[in-house]
């Protein structure tokens, strides 16, 4: 597989090829940090900051990525918590970046959950 490189920063970019014979195709992609790998039952402390990688799926805010791979059959719960915002969760496909689920307040008092089976994602 090629190697790209990219002094773009964080977040959605859009380009457009054009070949020598002059057909264009637009295509939007996505700049990520290098993402840390997380294991089953794994706790995580963090902050968020404005020079966090801008989030895609909510606009104006910013997110903090992780990676992790369940055996498809494995149902995980992911929780996220914050006293200083409402937190949201998307669980993003490892391979196309696709939203594969989302919460915002199924974990209550404006924390965000997910349960069920997702196999290897980007949360």
């Amino acid at each position: 597989m090629p190697s790209i490189t990219s002094s773009a920063p964080l977040g959605n970019h859009d380009v457009t090829a054009t070949t020598t014979a002059g057909v264009s195709s637009p295509a939007t992609f996505r700049v990520f940090p290098d993402i840390p790998v997380l294991a089953a039952g794994q706790t995580i402390n963090g902050t968020l900051t404005t020079t966090d990688m801008p989030s895609a799926e909510n606009p104006g805010a910013y997110g903090d990525l992780y990676q992790f791979t369940i055996p498809g059959n494995t149902t995980v719960t992911i929780t996220v918590q914050s006293t200083a915002f409402d937190a949201l969760l998307f669980a993003l496909s490892s391979a196309s970046g696709a939203v594969l689920a989302s919460d915002n307040d199924s974990g209550g008092n404006g924390n965000a959950r997910l349960t069920g089976k997702i196999g290897r994602a980007h949360v």
